[in-house]
């Protein structure tokens, strides 16, 4: 090998050489951690901090995570040290917990490196290293009574395991860990959370008061001395709860799912409204406990509805046994229900309210019960009259219309009372149901029912749309409003389906002595099933005699006016109703905002068509029709 050849390849090796050097130099400019943060636990108001070691970094950036992902953190404020291997929180707050952290590494050279995610961890932890007193600031960790804004967790294995013993306890989170309880001493004590409440130990609320002032939150299953619904939103109960004293409702809805709410023995419901109530979404079932002589006497109301939107409450007076009473409420009205409130057949979506209400007793028979049922506007179906409607009870396989029909209380929300009730089964609200077992309405509109006093007698009129299969009308008259008895039969005229209507009359010349005499319609069907009519009352005086009249008519603008003659009611209820019995426009009227007995009706957004107008003072119910051009 000569000279030349031996310098070549030293000139070459020097250069490899140095080529693996500059290439372990380059590498060395790629950071990599040597040791990860690691998570902290502390208190609120206290400092915080997250450290990481890293080789050949020339830059940290660390990021925050709050739930929607990492961010990256600026320096000022509670943060130092945001570009930096040392990262410091000054006097973190509760609502930091559970906050995830971590670093972003780089080198020289990329990729740059994240660091693991650790968690901060912000709470006030039970130590009981005094005694079993919620209210002794050296039992918890940070030496300080829990706020509405900590975060407790009463962790297993303590010496003393707490008991609320104030009136004032609060928290935000709620923790209890397996092997861990939490319980009340006797008397006034209560315990407000406004976050989450999770048991995995024992907790028993049977001598206190739980308030839930969050905006969705879980209940505990247990047995409660009183329960307090605040705050708003949808609270749901993770399993069966038991309320012995008082279930009060301030704001925010109960939400039962499949489980089931009792009220005890001496157990109560206060302040529950159509924005604050129960929802039965599913299986689960509100009960009462001791209803009847001897025990709760007066009315029982069950605050419940399908959804937040929807409130339908029920009400029980039982003057019978002493019993236990269940309540459920189901969107639909089916014709037919299998296994006591299974809902099956055929929908009913005309003619009723839209809702069933599933009844139950403890033990069946010794009841004797008055039930009240309210529901509001949106709940009626298409050609439900609320002027002429009844509870329909479903036994013996069909639905089955033992109560007259009558004009509902209020307005929107409505309510209906029917008495003498003994057995217990779906209830529903209709206008007109069959006592057949289909269930199907009687195939009839009654578009209006008037009556006034003539030299004559006692004129009725009423007039029909839709008629098929009808066997004729029974008119009956009362003399208190209570008892009714037959003292006409008119023959059906017969209808086309469509608009084309049957106008009928009746004159009773009796003339009773009494002040006012009340009438009303049986509709028959040929099948043998009926319907009542709304109920009209006529005075035995020719000048009292009511009336209105309407103009224009036909409308040919935005308002018609209704002139009222001989109504002296505080308030008028007035329909708009089709030639079909689909009412279009209801409306209560104060009568101190009337004109002069003129009241406007809007129009202006009714097809061209024949309608009928209605006016209800409570006593009397006049209708007419008009034409909107």
């Amino acid at each position: 090998m000569n000279t030349q050849t031996t310098l070549v390849r030293s000139v070459a090796l020097s250069m490899l050489l140095c080529s693996f050097s500059q290439m372990n130099q380059a590498w060395a400019q790629i950071a990599s951690i040597t040791a990860q943060p690691t998570g902290t636990t502390t208190c609120a108001t206290t400092n915080a901090g997250f450290s990481v070691v890293a080789n050949d970094a020339i830059s940290y950036q660390w990021q925050e995570n709050r739930g929607a992902g990492f961010s990256n953190l600026t320096e000022g404020g509670i943060y130092s040290g945001t570009n930096t291997a040392a990262l410091t929180l000054t006097a973190v707050t509760d609502a930091m917990n559970a906050y995830t952290y971590r670093v972003v590494v780089t080198g020289n050279t990329l990729p740059a490196v994240n660091s693991n995610a650790v968690t901060l961890t912000v709470n006030n932890t039970w130590t009981g290293a005094l005694n079993s007193s919620w209210s002794s600031a050296a039992n918890w960790s940070c030496s300080v009574l829990p706020t509405l804004t900590s975060n407790v967790v009463i962790p297993s294995g303590t010496t003393f395991n707490p008991i609320v013993n104030i009136p004032s306890a609060v928290c935000n989170n709620l923790t209890i860990n397996s092997g861990a309880s939490l319980t009340y001493t006797a008397g006034s004590n209560a315990l407000e959370v406004k976050g989450t409440f999770t048991n995995n130990g024992s907790f028993n609320g049977s001598s206190g008061k739980l308030k839930l002032s969050g905006t969705a939150q879980q209940i505990p299953s247990a047995t409660y001395k009183d329960l307090e619904i605040a705050g708003g939103g949808s609270k749901t109960i993770a399993g069966s709860i038991n309320v012995s004293g008082v279930l009060t409702f301030t704001s925010g809805y109960l939400v039962l799912g499949t489980s089931s709410l009792t009220i005890g023995n001496s157990g109560s419901v206060s302040g529950a409204s159509r924005t604050s109530f129960v929802v039965i979404n599913s299986t689960g079932q509100m009960r009462f406990q001791n209803v009847g002589t001897g025990g709760k006497t007066g009315a029982v109301t069950f605050p419940i509805g399908t959804s937040t939107s929807s409130y339908t409450p029920v009400s029980i007076t039982n003057t019978g046994t002493i019993d236990i009473f269940s309540a459920r409420v189901i969107n639909g009205v089916n014709s037919s229900y299998s296994a006591g409130d299974l809902p099956n057949g055929t929908n009913q979506n005309v003619y009723n309210v839209g809702k069933t209400w599933l009844l139950s007793e403890g033990t069946a028979g010794g009841s004797n019960a008055t039930l009240n049922f309210s529901w509001e506007d949106m709940d009626e179906q298409p050609g439900f009259n609320n002027g002429a409607c009844y509870v329909g009870h479903y036994y013996l396989g069909r639905w089955n219309t033992d109560f007259p029909a009558k004009t509902a209380n209020g307005f929107s929300p409505y309510d209906l009372s029917v008495s003498g009730i003994k057995s217990f089964s779906p209830f529903a609200i209709g206008s007109q149901f069959s006592l057949l077992e289909s269930g199907f309405p009687l195939p009839l509109d009654l578009l209006s029912f008037n009556g006034r006093n003539t030299t004559a007698g006692a004129k009725l009129t009423w007039i029909t749309a839709n008629e098929k299969d009808v066997a004729g009308f029974e008119v009956e008259r009362s003399e208190d409003g209570k008892n009714y008895n037959r003292i006409s039969q008119v023959a059906a005229k017969g209808t086309a389906s469509g608009e084309t209507e049957a106008t009928y009359s009746y004159t009773d010349a009796t003339k009773p002595s009494v002040s006012k005499c009340y009438y009303r319609l049986k509709m028959l069907d040929i099948d043998g099933s009926y319907k009542y009519s709304n109920i009209v009352v006529i005075k035995n005086s020719l000048e009292s005699t009511p009336a209105i009249s309407l103009y224009p008519n036909p409308a040919t603008g935005d308002d018609v006016f209704v002139q009222l003659n001989g109504f002296n009611a505080k308030s008028l209820e007035v329909k708009i109703i089709t030639v079909t019995g689909q009412i279009l426009y209801h409306n209560m009227i104060d009568a101190a905002s009337l004109n002069a007995g003129v009241v406007p009706v809007s129009v202006k957004k009714l097809p061209a068509g024949a309608y009928y107008m209605q006016v209800n003072d409570g006593e009397n119910i006049e209708s007419l029709r008009f034409t909107k051009l």
